[in-house]
């Protein structure tokens, strides 16, 4: 794409949301489906293990709740200092300009340790490597599998919270049974 002049804005629309991979394989969309480009958007993570050396982050472009099912970019390798789960701030910022080109960039707060990514000349417009047709097969397996993903969803992060029993209640109390006979 060539560049634009700087009095000019173009405005392009991410076909698929942009994210990462959380805790028990849970898709967190940063950049949600139709953003506006350009636009930069940022979320705070943290460790999951006590004592990590590094947090390892993976970039994802899809629908589906759970990271595997959605389209892998790359991923960032960030090294860290040892400290308690819950403690590290890791910032990941996604930045994507009038070119297309989408930088993503992890930043330990603490110790301002960082790493970035860049995807040049990435067309959110056709969400990169992705053909119009796996595009449109991605959304319509999303819309198709909602049900189940979301159960997926919600046992991922119950198993993550240690908090089995309310995963369990949960699942039961949102999928009405039929009453014994």
């Amino acid at each position: 794409m060539p560049k634009l002049p700087a009095h000019v804005m173009a405005t392009h629309v991410a076909m698929l949301s942009l994210g990462v991979e959380t805790r028990g394989g849970v898709f967190a969309r940063i950049m949600p489906r139709n953003t506006f480009f350009p636009g930069k958007k940022s979320v705070m993570l943290t460790t999951s293990h006590d004592n990590q050396t590094q947090a390892t982050i993976t970039i994802l472009q899809g629908e589906r709740r759970m990271a595997a099912d959605n389209f892998l970019m790359g991923q960032l390798v960030l090294d860290i200092s040892p400290q308690p789960r819950g403690v590290p701030q890791i910032n990941v910022t996604f930045d994507v300009d009038n070119n297309c080109n989408c930088r993503v960039t992890a930043e330990e707060r603490n110790s301002g340790i960082s790493q970035s990514i860049t995807f040049e000349d990435l067309d959110i417009t056709t969400a990169g490597e992705l053909t119009s047709e796996t595009i449109i097969q991605m959304l319509h397996d999303a819309e198709t599998n909602a049900e189940a993903d979301l159960l997926k969803q919600q046992i991922a992060e119950s198993e993550q919270s240690n908090d089995l029993p309310t995963a369990i209640q949960s699942l039961t109390t949102s999928h009405t049974m039929p009453a014994p006979v």
